[in-house]
């Protein structure tokens, strides 16, 4: 692709790869979730040093160590992070722009999309009884997050 970057074969080859890598990374999680639940039931719940210790991993995990500024800066303190962070967002607050330079419409128009019927379910509102019924199907053994 390096050659040739405008090769339809090679490009749907990456798309094909990019998305099964994704799949099974998915499926990966899903069970790395499943195993830390049962694990976590079988060893007694929300008030053992256990789940102590998983909820720390799982914070650990969940954290910004390190980010990589636009001047290819590696910044590692949490000051500094934070501060990327936040510089980011901020150049954007009260800005507005008539197009997103940073996405290619033609290559997001040619990938998957959702049917109009779809993009309704997904904006329709939501109904009490709708909440109701998800919270009812919630088991007892579900870990919040998991």
């Amino acid at each position: 692709m390096a050659a040739n970057p405008h090769t339809s074969e090679m490009v749907a080859q990456e798309t094909n790869s990019i998305q099964q890598l994704k799949y099974w990374r998915s499926v990966q999680e899903s069970i790395y979730k499943q195993k830390s639940r049962i694990d976590w039931v079988q060893l007694g719940g929300p008030n053992t040093k256990y789940f102590f210790c998983m909820m720390k991993h799982r914070q650990a995990r969940n954290r910004i160590d390190t980010i990589l500024t636009d001047q290819h800066v590696l910044l590692k303190k949490l000051a500094d992070v934070e501060r990327e962070v936040v510089g980011f967002y901020k150049k954007f607050m009260g800005s507005s722009s008539p197009s997103l330079e940073a996405i290619d419409l033609l290559t997001m128009r040619n990938g998957r999309q959702l049917s109009v019927d779809s993009q309704n379910i997904l904006i329709a509102l939501i109904t009490v009884s709708e909440i109701d019924s998800a919270i009812q199907r919630i088991y007892d053994e579900k870990a919040p997050g998991l």
